[in-house]
């Protein structure tokens, strides 16, 4: 049985076909069709008997025009929401390029600058400890002499910069004291030098060893404006091997070897370089006074090169 127009309009069919005149109806039942939301659809479907009636002329042509207009604005606003994420996105680039070029590099040079002061830090506190410690052994190596009643030849004084808290002086027995001064010379080639032997140069005097040897040297002492040269040989002994002070000025070169425990100590205005050498030693050189300088040169150190504050 066929529904009646007016039943059928009121089962929810839009009565209109859009532009206020007659409502669109099914051409097979009769019934009020819908406009589907298709704007560029040239058909509707009948919700009744599913039968497709095409839509006028006139309808389908504004609903395209309509559906075009709608296209474009979804377009323009689609645009803009484009623009604005773009101008979102270039704010953040900046942030970032801001960050990149001033924030990042101040981090790493304060990061740089604090991990150098802690090791600057530590390395001057292990510096320090070393030092304590090879003063206290030079401290009782002293004692001991004292004690055993033996003759002290030389004093080897630890020089002002270490970091005691009372002076001493390290002293080391001579059994024999070959002294160079005023303005003498003392030339040693390939010796032997004895036991015991301590090499004093002062004065304007002129010391030369060459290709000399030595197991048990006390050492030599340069002081005031003596030119101490150690060419070639082996020096070996159980404390400082060469103490220059005042302006004395020792060079070591062409192959020479210096083995002690402190090998080298430096002070006052004196100098010290090294050239073609080989210097071995557990603390290898201490400069602690005034303008004194010591110049490693081209030389081979094994050992803890100690430069303590002034």
């Amino acid at each position: 049985m066929a529904v009646p127009p007016a039943d059928r309009l009121s089962a929810g069919a839009s009565p209109s076909d859009g532009s206020g005149g007659e409502p669109l109806l099914c051409g097979k039942c009769g019934a009020a069709v819908a406009l589907p939301d298709d704007l560029f659809a040239t058909s509707a479907e009948c919700g009744y008997c599913r039968t497709r009636t095409p839509l006028p002329s006139e309808l389908a042509e504004r609903r395209r025009r309509h559906g075009l207009a709608r296209g474009a604005l979804d377009l323009a606003r689609q645009k803009q929401a484009n623009e604005a994420e773009a101008r979102r996105g270039r704010g953040r680039f900046a942030v970032k390029l801001v960050v990149l070029i001033f924030v990042v590099p101040a981090v790493i040079v304060v990061g740089g600058i604090a991990a150098v002061v802690y090791y600057a830090a530590q390395q001057q506190r292990e510096q320090q400890e070393k030092l304590e410690a090879l003063a206290r052994r030079h401290q009782q190596q002293l004692t001991a002499s004292v004690a055993s009643g033996l003759p002290l030849a030389s004093a080897f004084p630890i020089p002002s910069g270490l970091p005691m808290r009372r002076s001493f002086s390290v002293s080391q027995t001579a059994a024999v004291t070959r002294t160079c001064a005023g303005g003498s010379t003392l030339s040693l080639r390939g010796e032997q030098i004895a036991h015991g032997t301590l090499l004093r140069a002062r004065g304007g005097c002129r010391l030369t060893l060459t290709d000399c040897t030595a197991e048990q040297l006390v050492g030599i002492d340069a002081a005031d404006d003596a030119v101490v040269v150690v060419r070639g040989g082996k020096l070996r002994g159980a404390g400082t091997i060469v103490r220059a002070s005042g302006s004395a000025q020792v060079t070591v070169d062409e192959g020479a070897e210096l083995v002690g425990e402190m090998t080298l100590m430096v002070s006052d205005q004196a100098s010290v370089r090294l050239r073609q050498a080989k210097v071995v030693g557990e603390t290898v050189a201490v400069m602690a006074r005034d303008s004194a300088s010591f110049d490693r040169g081209r030389a081979e150190i094994v050992g803890t090169v100690l430069l303590p504050r002034r």
